[in-house]
């Protein structure tokens, strides 16, 4: 074939080419994983088989049970069954167990879904409801016979699956348990279910605990790292687990290593965790155990607690074994090591540990090793050991006898060393209280064989106080408003942006109609800005808000990061205008933010008379109450407006109110105030006065006549409403060129002409009209508010009473003393001394 349709033709094989070589590769990757399976392999990789399984899909997510039921009655046969390609999409159940649809799982069942069916990578309906902790569709797939043993192309099951942290995934796990799922069984790497999920164990405390009450082996290891499920629980931090897993029994602490031979006490020393530490020393973990150079930087557990900055685990490891001048891979010991990275507190407790490590010359400053051990066996377990030494004392002395005391310890199996008899038979003896009866609650406490400094109770207190100040930490002293979260910061608002040509129009020279204003057909249009809407109700951009507020960008009573409304802060930049605004609009005037000051207290904060006033035409209480309990007429008192203070009192504020100091109006006025307000306040009569006042009063009745009105007449209609009717024109609209229509005009056809401006002039102030919001701005504010060096009234006042203190103070400052000359007598002839005498000021050298 030559010609044009010669390559046509070549790339229609290619394609068809490529298609066989995409499935005989998907199906020698998938053909070995369905051997032992009596599922049909069913790929959709037809363009037909692909379009209609990708149409089902959408019928199931959109659950259209029509759509579904026509592509299962015209479609491919057995379509429900089918798998997708991809490895993400999967099969149809898997769809709907995705998304945690109860009924259309059911559906798909009940129109011949298989739930063994699994995708590319192994993964039945049921896994991918395990993963994402979906109880009702997992519970639906076990009824419908869902194979509880099967695997991914991984070699991961159910369990493995059910890896997270919420109680769902919980319950999924005890679901598939119950149903079969094995729990010891190892993936193609070579990791055991239960390791994983030990190494998340911190968050899986509930599903470790419930793996290992359903017979989950705590002796299993990874077959790569050789890493236990007591190291994972260790690294984790997560105390509940790694005491199941002891308490439950494990083969031997000190000899369960991975490859770096890196112990569970090293792991444990990482986190930092002192009761881990603790717990390990009452199970017999070596502390002085070493790993291997080659693989691993640390050496001890006590290199792990310095590089840490955990001063406690390194002062524990010290007294329970570890030797402190062993050193690293780097040379370092541990106090050098907790030195060089600036841990001070570390490397002093390092240094205390470097004692109790063996010298030739001296011996150590610690009690024996065995004795340390037998005081956390016992320390772990008091109140066990306890109880059963009180089956032997009947009479409540407080002793047994010396052979009820070896039963019990061979029961509990006491951690005495077979080569110390003599040693251990001393230690009884201490304890002696007569002939062979021993002091057994003395024998638990250990005060009689280690030092106080070794004892558990010591690191108990400490943590008993670490956990109070982590509560008090954690607790703020102020309450913290927090907004939510979301996919944009709604604070931003677009800009409001005009498009007309500065050279012909300004705010004195507007168009005067939409005609004249061509802007939009030859400028270009700037690119969209966005602002916080605290600085543009700050600028006064007025046409920004209400774009804002028209089109819902932005809630009117919306909140910034200090919780504050943008009424509030039109309050705060006395924008009397804007204020109006954002009440019509809807504003609420009695909300609070993060200090639960209201509009009112920010007004009377400002000192803004004709503000305050508004805020209380439109219902703003007077009697709310701040953080501190001060109320608006405080906030009055302090900047120092004895307007603002008559206001409210005619409002009904309350006069006798206190703050969290105790400080009441006639306090606070006399500290901040002038004399003026003090005394209007003084005359104001209180509430006790008020109530005199009343009684004393006699109360005028009116005894006015029955007031009668005319009766309804109900066959009587109001009139209807009178519509006003449109003017038509009678002159028929034409178009001013007639070459634009190849037609004839026809005068009896009427034409409407509508013009629409693609750019609407936004109304501005004009130069007038700012000039004279500055003189009121000047009026109501003060002629200082156009400078810099402007306060509020509040910070004015506050200003003016520190410079009357610094004042004062400088007044008080020492002049030197000048004494009065005393007249010369006529007969003396000497020179008196000179009878000034200099007073050195106070502070000066």
């Amino acid at each position: 074939m030559s010609g044009p349709h010669a390559s046509t033709a070549t790339v229609a094989t290619d394609n068809i080419l490529r298609m066989d070589a995409i499935k005989q590769s998907i199906w020698e990757k998938s053909k070995n994983k369905f051997l032992d399976q009596s599922v049909p392999l069913l790929i959709a990789l037809d363009v037909l088989e692909l379009a209609q399984f990708c149409k089902l899909a959408q019928c199931i997510r959109e659950q259209d049970r029509k759509g579904i039921d026509r592509l299962l009655l015209h479609g491919v046969d057995n379509l429900i069954n089918y798998v997708h390609p991809y490895d993400d999409i999967g099969t149809t159940l898997g769809i709907a167990a995705d998304r945690n649809d109860e009924s259309m799982v059911t559906y798909l069942l009940e129109r011949g879904a298989n739930p063994n069916v699994v995708d590319l990578k192994g993964r039945n309906a049921a896994t991918r409801a395990c993963e994402f902790g979906h109880v009702e569709s997992l519970k639906l797939l076990i009824e419908a016979g869902t194979n509880m043993a099967t695997d991914d192309d991984l070699g991961n099951g159910l369990v493995y699956y059910c890896i997270g942290s919420s109680k769902r995934h919980v319950v999924c796990a005890g679901m598939c348990i119950e149903n079969g799922a094995p729990i010891n069984k190892y993936n193609k790497q070579g990791l055991p279910a239960f390791v994983a999920h030990c190494e998340n164990a911190a968050n899986n405390e509930e599903l470790c605990l419930l793996l290992l009450s359903y017979g989950a082996n705590p002796n299993l290891q990874d077959l790569n790292t050789r890493r236990t499920a007591i190291m994972a629980a260790s690294a984790a931090g997560s105390l509940k687990v790694a005491k199941t897993i002891l308490e439950i029994g494990i083969n031997n602490i000190n000899e369960t290593m991975d490859k770096t031979k890196l112990h569970a006490v090293h792991e444990a020393a990482k986190a930092g965790s002192i009761e881990l530490l603790i717990l390990l020393s009452a199970f017999g973990a070596d502390f002085n155990q070493q790993t291997s150079h080659a693989y691993c930087h640390a050496l001890t557990p006590l290199h792990c607690a310095a590089s840490s900055d955990k001063n406690m685990c390194c002062l524990f490891a010290g007294q329970r074994g570890a030797n402190g001048l062993l050193k690293n891979r780097g040379g370092l010991t541990p106090f050098q090591l907790a030195k060089k990275k600036g841990f001070k507190l570390t490397a002093k407790a390092c240094k205390q540990v470097e004692k109790f490590a063996p010298r030739k010359k001296r011996k150590p400053r610690n009690p024996p090793l065995w004795v340390i051990k037998l005081h956390d066996f016992l320390y772990y377990r008091e109140n066990e050991v306890l109880e059963e030494f009180t089956k032997y004392d009947v009479e409540g002395t407080g002793t047994i006898a010396l052979e009820n005391f070896w039963t019990v310890a061979n029961q509990f199996k006491f951690p005495f060393p077979e080569d110390e008899v003599e040693k251990v038979k001393e230690l009884i003896r201490r304890h002696f209280s007569g002939e062979n009866n021993v002091l057994y609650v003395k024998f638990i406490l250990g005060k009689e064989y280690i030092p106080k400094k070794f004892q558990l109770t010591k690191y108990a207190k400490k943590i008993k106080k670490m956990k109070k100040l982590k509560a008090l930490r954690g607790k703020p002293v102020l309450p913290i408003c927090k907004i939510p979260d979301s996919h944009r910061r709604f604070e931003f608002v677009k800009v409001h942006q005009d498009l007309h040509d500065p050279l012909r129009f300004d705010r004195d020279r507007v168009p005067t109609n939409f005609f004249t204003d061509d802007s939009y057909w030859y400028l270009n249009k700037p690119e969209p800005k966005s602002i916080n809407m605290t600085a543009s109700i700050r600028k006064g951009d007025i046409n920004t808000i209400e774009d804002a507020f028209e089109s819902q960008e932005y809630d009117v009573n919306g909140r910034d990061k200090f919780y504050r409304t943008p009424l509030m802060i039109a309050i705060l930049n006395s924008d009397i205008n804007l204020v109006k605004i954002l009440v019509s609009k809807g504003a609420y005037v009695n909300v609070r933010d993060n200090f639960l000051w209201t509009p009112l207290h920010l007004a009377c904060h400002v000192g803004n008379i004709d503000i305050v006033q508004f805020l209380l035409q439109k219902g703003a209480k007077t009697d709310n109450t701040s953080m501190n309990k001060s109320t608006p007429l405080m906030k009055a008192v302090e900047s120092k407006s004895l307007n603002i203070v008559k206001s409210l009192i005619a409002a009904r504020a309350k006069i006798d109110a206190v703050n969290r100091k105790e400080y009441g109006v006639m306090e606070l006025a006399a500290a901040f105030a002038d004399y003026y307000i003090f005394n209007y306040l003084k005359d104001v009569p209180r509430p006790a006065e008020k109530k005199k006042l009343m009684k004393t009063s006699k109360k005028i009745k009116i005894n006015l006549p029955p007031m009668s009105f005319p009766e309804e007449n109900k066959d009587v209609f109001p009139p209807d409403p009178i519509i006003p009717e449109r003017c038509i024109p009678t002159i028929p609209y034409r178009h001013m060129i007639e070459m634009t229509s190849s037609k004839p005009i026809n005068d009896s056809i009427d034409e409407k002409l509508v013009y629409r401006s693609l750019n609407v002039w936004t109304r501005q102030k004009t130069t007038e009209e700012i000039i004279s919001e500055k003189n009121e701005r000047r009026r109501r504010l003060g002629w200082r508010v156009d400078f810099e060096g402007f306060r509020l009234p509040f910070l004015q006042n506050i200003q003016e009473k520190v410079e009357a203190i610094e004042k004062e103070e400088n007044s008080k400052i020492e002049r030197p003393i000048l004494k009065k000359k005393q007249p010369k007598a006529a007969n003396d002839t000497t020179k008196r001394a000179s009878t000034k005498r200099y007073v050195k000021p106070k502070g000066k050298k």
